[in-house]
């Protein structure tokens, strides 16, 4: 069995507030359309490397109030972190699935 992964998916409303309030916007794609194309090609260079991604939604008012929670700010490295914590909690959730 493959090492699973866990890849953020945001919705266009979700990625949308995400960058208007993010302190690095710089990090993030100008559009959702551009977003998109770059995540498709990051799960299949995952899958190149033998990787198993697991597809993480992204609820916006969630993130923001772990982050809030936890003192952290709405940034790439808390991202990452959520996205890793969620992805333990949902693996058998139907929100996960391999992709």
């Amino acid at each position: 069995m493959s090492q699973k992964i866990g890849v953020a998916w945001y919705s266009r409303d979700t990625w949308t507030r995400l960058r208007a309030v993010a302190p690095d916007p710089d990090g993030l794609e100008n559009t959702y359309e551009e977003w998109l194309q770059i995540w498709y090609a990051a799960v299949a260079r995952l899958r190149e490397r033998g990787l198993s991604p697991g597809r993480a939604d992204v609820d916006f008012d969630t993130f923001a109030g772990w982050c809030a929670a936890g003192g952290f700010a709405l940034d790439s490295a808390a991202r990452a972190r959520f996205v890793s914590e969620e992805l333990q909690r949902r693996e058998e959730d139907s929100r996960v699935r391999d992709l």
